[in-house]
């Protein structure tokens, strides 16, 4: 009894936890919005009007105020599945019904998953500032992610193997590597680039970089607004740097220049070795962890589901997860902490490629065509994002310029 209850004061003291941090970190994005609200920052005040900016800043505080209702419903949600007793009646029902094979399983863990799911779809309904949250891109890549999952490691612990826990973290790891390449190769209608003497000019500004392996495209996008500036996809010599209409009408080509240096560096930064080993080490502690908890009566009755035998795969499956979410939930802004060290090495190595200035401009041209402006707060942005915000990319530039042309520029943010 007294695991029983250590383990469910633990869960809750990190459910309500994370809440009440995320309560802060809200807090902190609206002060900073509405601080910055009814002036444009320099840095964009010749791309946006004061009524476009406060438009952007009153968008960009009711998408805080959407993913805050969202967190509070996936709170109600955790809940009710735990100590709501729903996951446990619902576990009961179909095994007592259907028997406890792999069919019964997945029914368990996907009818969990269409909840979430559900919640996900109506709050994305509601409407998305690109420059806060993941865009349909990321929403289906998570999507078909934790589908796959436990379609792959349920077979694998249900065969008995007492190393299913290695072999199921193999496959995750697979299934990881499967999906981010698949969704790395961009699906929007793009054609080569036909523009000769700018087409000769970015192909030699690629040998100098040394990416010249990447064909040049255009993204054909009718509503440029839903695509970004500039992106680079695939492998190999298959590796595609697609430019928007909007770039290549109203940048020049020094700025353009800017960005794909930019893109190229954050491409190299983020296929590293390093990235993918440490996945696999994650894996091989995530599943080596459920193994090891599964078998504990306390793990069950301390989330509030009592009276499952050792069959009940698919519930154990889900609560693991949900405890993953719950406990590792504090430690989302230090993983994009790292993510934006990343994104600054890249700052740093492209900043000696191409002039800073040419690349500022680039920056803010493209994000008040993409996204508007606004001022919002770093430490709710490192919550909800791993790209740094553009002020932050921008200050970052100036800081990294050489020191005896930073004042060139007087409209530029103060570094």
């Amino acid at each position: 009894m007294g695991e029983v209850m250590a383990f469910e004061i633990l869960f809750l003291l990190f459910l309500f936890g994370n809440a009440l941090l995320i309560f802060y970190f809200y807090v902190r994005q609206v002060r900073s919005v509405k601080l910055h609200r009814d002036t444009v920052p320099h840095v964009f005040s010749d791309y946006v009007s004061l009524s476009e900016h406060q438009k952007t800043s009153d968008l960009c505080l009711h998408e805080a105020k959407v993913s805050e209702i969202h967190r509070i419903t996936n709170l109600v949600a955790i809940l009710l599945l735990t100590y709501g007793g729903v996951l446990g009646w619902f576990s009961s029902t179909l095994l007592a019904n259907f028997g406890s094979g792999l069919l019964t399983q997945y029914f368990i863990v996907f009818g969990v998953l269409a909840v979430f799911a559900a919640i996900d779809l109506v709050f994305y309904a509601f409407g998305q500032n690109k420059l806060v949250v993941p865009g349909q891109s990321s929403f289906l890549k998570r999507l078909v992610f934790c589908t796959l999952v436990p379609l792959v490691v349920l077979p694998i612990w249900m065969s008995g193997s007492g190393l299913w826990w290695f072999w199921a973290a193999l496959a995750v790891f697979g299934i990881g590597l499967a999906v981010h390449f698949g969704f790395s190769f961009n699906g929007a209608a793009v054609r080569p680039m036909t523009n000769g003497d700018l087409k000769e000019r970015l192909q030699a500004f690629q040998r100098r970089i040394r990416f010249e392996s990447a064909k040049l495209f255009v993204d054909e996008e009718k509503d440029a607004k839903n695509s970004e500036g500039v992106q680079i996809v695939g492998y190999g010599f298959n590796k595609k740097i697609i430019l928007s209409k909007y770039v290549l009408e109203h940048l020049s080509p020094l700025e353009i220049e800017a960005l794909i240096a930019n893109k190229v560096c954050q491409y190299k930064q983020s296929h590293s070795i390093m990235t993918w080993t440490a996945l696999l080490i994650v894996s091989f502690l995530f599943f080596w962890v459920l193994g090891e908890v599964v078998s504990k009566p306390w793990f069950y009755e301390g989330l509030g589901v009592n009276g499952l035998d050792k069959s009940a795969y698919g519930t154990a499956f889900v609560l693991f997860m949900i405890s993953a979410y719950v406990f590792l939930s504090p430690l989302i802004p230090l993983r994009n902490a790292f993510s934006w060290k990343r994104d600054e090495k890249a700052e740093e190595n492209s900043v000696l490629l191409v002039d800073w200035n040419a690349m500022i401009s680039a920056i803010a041209k493209e994000t008040a065509h993409r996204a508007g402006s606004m001022v919002p707060d770093s430490m709710y942005f490192k919550l909800v994002s791993g790209n740094p915000d553009p002020m932050h990319k921008i200050k970052l530039i100036q800081h990294l310029a050489p020191r005896h042309t930073r004042q060139r520029d007087s409209w530029l943010p103060s570094a």
